[in-house]
């Protein structure tokens, strides 16, 4: 039986090996012998990355802390590519990824032979070496036009910061430079507000109620009338027929349109638009008029950040795709509003027999009514994502029972993730908040004191009969953990809850009291059918009261129906996690992970 060594191993598996070494270790590995050199130096190259940090003042230490980071790493860089590196090995380099604009320069000038990128992602950074200053230093797009017309193979390009300037001359090379390959484009941090734009607020009001105002002209020169032409016609092929993806950061249909109507235009095989931190109320209508005309085979749309978009811009966009959503991603934060209107509401509900896989965390504007209609016309769905961990400052979406007790069956039977908050169960048998204080506050109008258990119950089970029907669910998420007391919520708790307030507690900011009780006495045994449930989240909420028992009991039977389900054993001042379940599918798509 011949031996095997590390250099014998079939391509694949000495590539599964290699992903596993961090890159001094790989570094560590070439100086070994010349048939190590030959082994390990094509993995060594073929991804180089150097996140940058952004330019901030010398007293802030925490910056200054990753910037001294930061320097010593691009430095190295920088000295492996002017010792010759990159000219010997540029054609190992399939992805290079880097913030600081003065790598880019050094893979112009240096990288005649990298001509093989796949992945080019670069930002406008200042190189670290350079000294903190105010004032920004003009930038040279001719060193990434370079870099793109030498690399006509690339799938994926990601350009970030100034460079993004319809202003700059050159600004319309870049455009042009990208190769026709590029299958994922994006376009972040357009810099609105500190790209020495003349920005008033009460304009952006009035564009995003649709008025026109006359302290809108730019006579002092703006972005669109110092800007060369980018020049395309529309007659001719398409300049991106292999586009999939598409997603702006930061952007101003007011100050990027050209842009916009450049790369739409040319992108007639565009499936997916991630439109992402405006940061101000901009008016649709024009993206949404390129995507009618241009776009025809969109089926995903991601609008994350996205200031004030009012009913009727909601509804233009969602019915521009005429083939119908696949994947649906409009979540909200504490401060921006999707506003859920007739209008949106009945776009939405078009799309329903289509949708496979949807976001609505934060959407507390939506009818209860309009998730009801949803579940019971979307075949196809495989996630329903409706509420957040992050409720600081906003209310989540609340599905109302009786909208369920009265509305017709689920059909989603393939449904693998239902996350929501299910409210309106009358509980009498709760008299007190989760600190003690009394129901008998104004606020609380909606306990419903004088209910039965057997009415309560009644309604719980026709909920649970619905959550019978979803027999592929894996993860149930129906209440998320409390939220710290470290929030803006401060001063409305200390004064809703008087002399029950306590400053360590966790806040009732998203409690919930007229929820399941998710015992087995409340009908819980109708989920019984759920064998596959990996995940179930119950935090606060308002559970049922066990003896020892029926908790005893009720535990029992999970373990019995549920065997794969993730369960939390404290041992020893420390808490495991058994059969972990973790769905990555928002995460892989871009969105952040407190999710």
């Amino acid at each position: 039986m011949s031996e095997t060594t590390l250099l014998t191993l079939p391509p694949e598996t000495l590539f599964q090996i290699l992903t596993y070494l961090t890159r001094p270790d790989l570094c560590a590995s070439v100086l070994v012998s010349r048939a190590w050199s030959t082994t390990f130096t094509p993995h060594l190259w073929s991804n180089l990355q150097l996140r940058a940090v952004p330019r901030q003042p010398p007293r802030d230490h925490h910056w200054d802390v990753l910037h001294d980071q930061r320097e010593p790493w691009f430095m190295k860089l920088k000295r492996s590519i002017l010792a010759g590196g990159l000219a010997r090995n540029g054609h190992l380099v399939r992805t290079f990824v880097c913030g600081y604009y003065g790598a880019v320069e050094l893979l112009a000038e240096y990288g005649g032979t990298c001509v093989g990128l796949k992945e080019l992602a670069v930002g406008s950074e200042v190189d670290p070496g350079v000294p903190f200053s105010e004032t920004m230093p003009d930038m040279d797009l001719t060193p990434l036009v370079t870099v793109l017309e030498r690399n006509s193979q690339l799938r994926r390009v990601k350009l970030i910061g100034r460079m993004l300037d319809e202003r700059h001359p050159g600004f319309g090379k870049l455009l042009r430079a990208i190769p026709a390959s590029v299958e994922d484009l994006e376009l972040k941090k357009w810099d609105l507000l500190r790209g020495k734009r003349k920005f008033h607020f009460q304009i952006a009001n009035d564009i995003a109620n649709g008025i026109q105002s006359d302290k809108d002209d730019d006579k002092d020169g703006g972005y669109v009338s110092n800007t060369e032409e980018i020049g395309y016609d529309a007659a001719t092929s398409p300049r991106f027929p292999r586009l999939k993806r598409l997603a702006l950061h930061s952007y101003g249909v007011d100050i990027n349109k050209r842009t916009l109507e450049y790369v739409l235009t040319h992108s007639p095989n565009l499936e997916t638009l991630r439109l992402q931190d405006s940061g101000q109320p901009i008016p649709l209508k024009f993206l949404t008029q390129l995507l009618s005309l241009h776009c025809p085979r969109l089926i995903n749309l991601h609008v994350l950040d996205w200031h004030t978009l009012l009913d009727a811009e909601l509804a233009g966009l969602l019915d521009v795709c005429k083939a119908g959503w696949r994947i649906l991603g409009l979540p909200q934060n504490y401060y921006y509003e999707h506003h859920f209107g007739p209008l949106s509401t009945a776009a939405l509900l078009r799309h329903a027999p289509t949708l496979e896989n949807v976001r609505l965390d934060g959407s507390w504007r939506l009818p209860s009514i309009t998730m009801q209609q949803l579940l019971s016309s979307a075949p196809n769905l495989k996630r329903l994502d409706a509420i957040s961990k992050d409720r600081s400052y906003s209310c989540n979406f609340n599905m109302d029972a009786q909208d369920i007790v009265n509305g017709a069956d689920w059909v989603c039977t393939g449904l693998g993730s239902l996350k929501i908050q299910i409210g309106g169960i009358p509980r009498p048998d709760i008299k007190t908040h989760m600190n003690g204080r009394p129901f008998d506050a104004p606020q609380d109008l909606l306990h419903q004191s004088t209910t039965t258990m057997t009415a309560s119950r009644a309604i719980q089970h026709k909920v649970y009969t619905q959550l019978s029907r979803l027999t592929n669910l894996r993860q149930l998420i129906l209440g998320h953990d409390d939220v710290e007391r470290e929030n803006g919520c401060e001063e409305r708790e200390a004064h809703s809850e008087g002399e029950y307030y306590e400053r360590k507690a966790t806040i009732e900011n998203g409690y919930q009291y007229e929820c399941l009780e998710m015992t087995l006495d409340s009908g819980l045994g109708l989920l019984g059918s759920l064998k596959g449930l990996r995940k179930l989240e119950i935090d606060a909420m308002a559970l049922g009261e066990w003896s020892a028992e029926g908790r005893e009991r009720d535990e029992r039977w999970k373990e019995e129906n549920w065997r794969e389900l993730e369960r939390h054993i404290w041992m020893e001042w420390e808490r495991r996690v058994e059969k972990k379940y973790s769905d990555h599918f928002w995460f892989h798509l871009g969105y952040l992970s407190y999710y």
